[in-house]
This record gives structure tokens, sequence and C-alpha cells, in this order.
């Protein structure tokens, strides 16, 4: 910038005058971002996947809970991602543009909605494992997913236009709840946050080594004066009651996952069959037991194993249930304030291509399309009004649809199993462990006409540049309609008007 001071000499105006002078071909030269410079920035810049995956993960706000990206291994590349609180987790990236998460120590395949939900979950866990006291959040609270589904008002609209969604299937902070002296009291014998997991909002799990568990048991007594209880379920040797009134229950480390916290719903329940079968010694009996008067039941089963990231030909088996070498049940695991049933971009491909096609060149007299700033995304909209619409109910989905959605291609069929697991919900009687469920589904007619009911949704995003900015995703109908009221500014087409 140059600053010519002119002093003008007529008579009448002497006053002076700074006039400001700028080359007007001459942009202003940015500083050049440098892995010296701005490390975390850099690193963003060179791995465009890398940013869209942490977006999914943690919102367009990630930078806020980030302080660093470093490469730990070239091939695959293994990203560390240091969060603010100095906990870290992994993505290792798979090819076409695919990662998998490593956090506290177990895996997930991202590309599967499961595994991305509880890998989501693992690493809210991971941020609520003590936060710097200079950390400044956001100015108001932000939750698992904005503008979403809460879990105590169900019917409320879902966000429209946050990619993570599916976070919705979440459990999260709830060690928030436990009670802060027995939690103080455990620390002070050496128990770190990773040993100690929350069962539920009066009763904890707590790592420790599998011959310690009964000198565990002790040490709490003694030095803690807590109450040991054998009759307490959930585990052989009983648990302990804390002054709080806390139930302790003291669990192997190594058959939980490494001994991480925030194990997902799936390793939960894998990892109880597992224990079930040991105990025993032997073959044993699965019944679950839906609250909806369902049940099924499983015999001989000597293992049980996580199968999330399999979804290859539409495969929806959460944990597969085995008799030997033979896959006798698949279970398909949907967490209590779980509203989606799948997010459907491979499936409606054809159908949205379609949809873009005709809103393009001859659009509904009361929906259209939209141009946006952005080239080649759309908006919603309705052209009488120029209205927009936060998106489309898709109705009248065919049957055989519906069904493959909910129980994919499975042999044999899965069943849909809805429930947030803890110790409470299994009951060993014998060789038989009964699992109590909210939801219990074995065939369409339990879903259909519920508030389970998936119901395709169009709405904008716009990541989704082959399909205009629109992304179709399968809701539960709970999640859609208020009673029989369209939830948020969306408008009904039929399948069969596209």
């Amino acid at each position: 910038m140059k600053k010519f001071r002119i002093i003008k000499s007529r008579p009448l105006k002497e006053e002076e005058e700074v006039i400001d002078q700028q080359d007007q071909d001459v942009a202003p030269q940015q500083p050049e971002i440098t892995y010296e410079s701005n490390p975390l920035e850099f690193m963003l810049m060179k791995y465009p996947t890398l940013t869209k995956t942490l977006t999914d993960l943690l919102t367009e706000n990630f930078r806020d809970y980030i302080t660093g990206v470093y490469i730990m291994a070239p091939k695959p590349t293994v990203f560390k991602i240091v969060l603010h609180n100095n906990r870290s987790f992994h993505l290792i990236f798979m090819g076409d543009n695919k990662y998998e998460a490593k956090v506290s120590g177990k895996k997930y395949w991202l590309a599967s909605v499961g595994d991305f939900e509880n890998a989501v979950m693992s690493i809210a866990d991971l941020l609520m494992l003590g936060t710097p006291p200079s950390t400044q959040g956001p100015d108001t609270e932000i939750a698992s997913a904005p503008e979403e589904t809460p879990i105590e008002t169900p019917e409320e609209t879902p966000a429209e236009e946050e990619a993570p969604e599916e976070l919705a299937e979440g459990k999260l902070g709830i060690k928030l709840i436990l009670k802060e002296d027995t939690i103080k009291d455990l620390k002070k014998l050496g128990y770190k946050d990773e040993d100690i997991i929350s069962i539920s909002k009066n009763k904890i799990k707590l790592l420790v080594p599998a011959k310690e568990r009964m000198n565990v048991i002790n040490t709490l007594v003694s030095k803690l004066k807590y109450t040991w209880d054998k009759d307490i379920k959930g585990s052989s040797i009983g648990g302990v009651v804390a002054k709080d009134g806390t139930i302790i229950i003291p669990k192997p480390k190594e058959k939980q996952g490494g001994g991480s916290a925030g194990l997902g719903n799936e390793s939960f329940l894998a990892n109880k069959i597992k224990e079930t079968v040991e105990e025993v010694g032997g073959p044993i009996t699965v019944v679950v037991k839906g609250d909806n008067g369902k049940s099924m039941r499983f015999n001989g089963v000597t293992d049980a194993e996580e199968a999330g990231r399999d979804t290859s030909g539409n495969k929806k088996s959460d944990i597969r249930l085995l008799a030997g070498s033979k896959v006798v049940g698949n279970l398909s695991l949907k967490q209590e304030n779980a509203s989606m049933w799948e997010s459907a971009d491979k499936r409606y491909k054809d159908l949205m291509i379609k949809l873009v096609d005709k809103l393009s060149k001859k659009p509904y007299k009361n929906l259209g399309l939209a141009k946006t700033d952005k080239k080649g995304i759309y908006r919603l909209y309705n052209p009488s009004t120029k209205q927009e619409y936060s998106g489309i109910i898709i109705t009248d989905l065919d049957n055989k649809d519906m069904a493959s959605i909910v129980f994919g291609s499975d042999k044999p069929q899965t069943v849909v199993v809805k429930e947030t697991f803890d110790e409470s919900d299994f009951t060993l009687n014998g060789k038989v462990l009964t699992i109590s469920v909210d939801n219990l589904a074995t065939t369409l007619d339990d879903i259909v006409g519920t508030k389970y009911e998936p119901i395709l949704v169009v709405r904008h995003d716009s990541t989704r540049t082959a399909t205009a900015g629109l992304r179709p995703i399968v809701y539960t109908k709970e999640s859609v309609y208020k009673g029989d009221k369209i939830s948020g500014n969306r408008i009904e087409l039929s399948y069969n008007k596209i």
C-alpha cells in the first residue's frame, strides 16, 4: 500500500488529503502453508479424504477437538489424530477413499454404518476422558448429531445438511452420570479412566487382570470399606457396592477388547456370549426375548463373532452366533435411540439420477430444483411459492425393498434386535442365556405399520455431487413423522411418480 500526501495550493482549499493508492492488477499475496508454518492445516490440505473423514466423525468443527495429525506408517497410510485432551486415535487409509478407524484398541470399518456409529461413540468417549482446563468449547452445547432427534424428544426434525445423521444411534455422555466420589476412590487406588467403564447410571465395570478379580474385591472392601455382594448379576463372583450406592463389577481386562473404554454395542454382546460359554464350559442356548412379545431361540451356541464390517451383498448381520463352524443365527443390532436404517446412496442411485433428471427438465408444480452458488449443487424448493424444502419423503416403497433394507441377505435370515446393552439385560439359568431386548423383529410384519417402519427421505448434502447435492437415507417412521403429520419442512412424493 502506497500513501501520497497531496497539499492542495488553491487558496480556499488548503486542507490536506490522504489518498490511498494500490496497484489494481496485483492481488494480495497469501502466505504459503508449509508443514513448518502450520503442520495441521498442511496435513489437511495434502490429504483431502482425511479432512472429509474427520468432518464425518467430528462434524465440520473438528478443528475445535484436535491439535495434530501425524503419519505413523506409509503403507497403508496410518494417521494419528491427537485430540485436545492429548488422547488419540488412528485412521488407516484403505484405498478407494475409505478409512478404517482404530480407537482404544478396537478397529472400525467406516464404510459400515454400524461400525461408523460405534467409532463416533468411542471417539466421544475419548473426548470425555479429561479435558484441559484452558480448552474453550462452543458457545452452546452441540448434540452428537446437530439439530437431530434428541433422545428425550424423538419427534423433533433430523438435521438437514449435517453429514453424520447416523450419530443418533449412540448412548453418549453416560460417564458424566456416575458418582464422582466412587470414581475418585478408584483412581486413588491407581485405576485409570480406561479401566472404568459405564454400564448404567449406577453401575460400572472395572477392568482388571482375570486372575486378580477376587483380590480386587477384597481390596475394595478392606481399603474403601465397600460391601461385597456375591449375588449381583453380571459376574460369577458378584460385585461390590460403593458407599454412594454405585455397583462395581470387576471384569477380566483380557476379554474386553484390550480393556478399552467405549466398547460398541456389538462388542458388548459378543463378549458377553463368549464369557458365558466359557463360564458354563460348553455350548449354551441363547434366547433373545423382546418386550414386544417376540422371541428367538438359538441352540448349541459355542461362540459369537462381530460381523459388522462384512456388508458385501447387502449383508446386515452385526453378530453371528456359531455352533462350531456353523452359523446358527444372525443378529442386526439397533440401539434404542436409533433413527435410521440405512444410508442408501448405492441402493437408490438410479432412482436419484432419475429424480434429478425429472426435476431438472420438467419440475412438478410444487417441487423443483433451485441453483446454488456451488456448481452442480441444487436445493429443493416450491417453484410457485419459492419456499425451500428440507427434504422429500418417498412414499409407497415396495415391500421387497423394505425387507431387503431391514433383513438384508444373510443366511440364516437376520433378525433385528433393538437394544442398548448393559449387564441387566442378561440372565443365565443353567446353560440358557436369556437376553432381554426392547424390540425383536423376525418378519416384515413386525416392522411395517410401527414406529420402526423404513421411510426413504431425500435430503440436502452438498458432498453428493453426482446427484446434484441430494442424498437418499432410510429413516425410521418415528423420526420422520410426528404422529400422522410430516415432521419438518418436507414434501411427500410417491415412488411410482418418479
